[in-house]
């Protein structure tokens, strides 16, 4: 088989990302959009806020590669966002706001 994960870029509203996102870390996920704690890697949708999870990012991507293959399988619909480049992106924007 010679499928396998590779970074690819295209261009993404930030913000609006960050209202559909779902970022895991070293045991469970929280939602970007409310930042509620303790999410289950296979909820589609956030507890709290009800934000329905169309990307995922793994704060360390190379140590969940198999959960990242699993949830591949079960929501191939689902698109992987690297988490060094979102939280870059993110604090550029808050610092944006934060100097207007």
């Amino acid at each position: 088989m010679s499928e396998r994960f590779i970074r690819v870029y295209k261009k993404f509203d930030i913000k609006e990302l960050k209202k559909c996102l779902m970022i895991y870390g070293a045991l469970s996920a929280s939602c970007a959009n409310c930042n509620k704690l303790g999410i289950p890697l296979e909820a589609d949708q956030c507890p709290d806020c009800g934000a329905v999870f169309k990307y995922v990012s793994f704060q360390k991507v190379r140590e969940h590669l198999p959960k990242l293959k699993k949830l591949n399988e079960a929501r191939p619909n689902v698109i992987f966002i690297d988490y060094d480049d979102f939280k870059r992106l993110d604090g550029e924007i808050k610092a944006q706001e934060f100097l207007k």
